[in-house]
């Protein structure tokens, strides 16, 4: 019999490319699992995946009483679908499963796929961050297992609540482009990919375009859309900056492999971004993309083992600027860091770093058979 893992996540799952792979991975190795979010507005169909996937309606989508009522939901719904594991990812969702852990006595695995109390929503707002500092000490000392995305916020976890993190990173499958066939060098594209939040370079971004000979192609959606487009006007830069919106994973593989370089600049808003790895880093070398990326301590450790882009100290426009223009100029370097994506994506991949996923919830199956 199939042991039920239940994980929660905060979005609609269509665009949650990390939860959707660590749940087709764990469906192949005899658990059945279910994913749950929320259905918002304007939520896409989910396309047919080989797990279960719920989402939940809420009729408050932002603020407190949000969290109440969607923890309230999950809730309801952990309980009575009675998980063999309970899969908390990130803080948000945690106390759901701690009342449920409490009436059922089952375990808890948390995803501490970022520090939440860090984050630049949460920056600068005193009595929420506290709140969540409290969530966090909760989750940390009531799961039984406790993993994350790199081993930068393993180290910081494991000092600040004396808990043994393991690290599972957020690693793309491998991909197989027809290297021989060449990209349209012609029209150079710079791509961004994800989220269209604070602090992900974005609004400096634009502004470094008034000097870079190329197109910005953004893709995704998110808090701060209408700001951009409004900077964008503002700058006259409409014929070098195009927002694409939400792409499906299939899309933006062929949207990938037209671009030239990969954006990678998010700015130094907290510790959960200071040592973030956000899953775009790996997303550009599969698909072999010379990327800009700012020098925090995760970034800069994976690019001395195998270079694949250009560091940029800070998130000004004019470093963003200087370093696209040297990828789009310098053909022997950029061809070189080509070459290197290339070594690097095959060692980079999630079939090599699902055996650790795998492992862990079967060693936490095992433990409570």
């Amino acid at each position: 019999m199939k042991l039920k893992i239940v994980f929660t996540v905060i979005n609609d799952l269509t665009s949650d490319q990390r939860m959707q792979r660590i749940c087709r991975t764990l469906s192949y190795e005899d658990f059945e699992v279910t994913l749950v979010g929320r259905k918002l507005r304007g939520s896409a169909k989910l396309e047919q995946l080989p797990f279960k996937a719920q989402r939940l309606n809420c009729f408050f989508n932002k603020g407190f009483l949000f969290y109440i009522e969607y923890n309230f939901r999950l809730f309801i719904y952990l309980f009575r679908s009675k998980p063999d594991i309970l899969g908390a990812v990130d803080a948000d969702t945690f106390l759901a499963h701690y009342f449920t852990a409490f009436f059922l006595k089952k375990p808890i695995v948390f995803d501490a796929h970022e520090f939440f109390s860090q984050v630049p929503e949460v920056l600068g707002r005193s009595f929420v961050q506290k709140i969540w500092e409290r969530i966090e000490v909760l989750a940390f000392n009531k799961s039984e297992v406790v993993y994350t995305v790199g081993e930068g916020l393993a180290k910081i976890f494991a000092e600040k609540f004396n808990k043994s993190v393991e690290v599972v990173r957020n690693l793309p499958e491998r991909e197989h482009f027809n290297l021989s066939v060449p990209r349209n060098i012609e029209k150079k594209i710079i791509l961004y990919q994800g989220a269209l939040n604070l602090g992900r370079g974005l609004e400096n971004a634009i502004q470094a375009m008034q000097w870079i000979d190329a197109e910005l192609h953004i893709v995704g959606k998110g808090d701060i859309e209408n700001e951009l487009k409004i900077l964008v006007k503002k700058l006259d830069l409409n014929n070098k900056i195009k927002f694409l919106g939400f792409k499906r994973p299939v899309e933006l593989k062929e949207i990938s492999r037209t671009a030239f370089i990969g954006y990678n600049v998010s700015e130094n808003l907290g510790l959960s971004y200071y040592f973030s790895l956000n899953n775009k880093f790996f997303d550009y070398v599969q698909a072999s993309l010379p990327s800009v990326i700012n020098d925090f301590p995760e970034y800069r450790r994976y690019n001395e083992e195998t270079e694949v882009g250009i560091l940029i100290k800070d998130s000004s426009p004019e470093s963003i600027a200087k370093a696209c223009n040297e990828l789009l100029n310098n053909r022997d370097l950029y061809f070189r860091l080509k070459e290197n994506c290339i070594i690097a994506a095959k060692k980079w991949c999630w079939e090599n770093e699902s055996p650790k996923l795998i492992a862990l919830y079967k060693k936490v199956a095992a433990k409570n058979s």
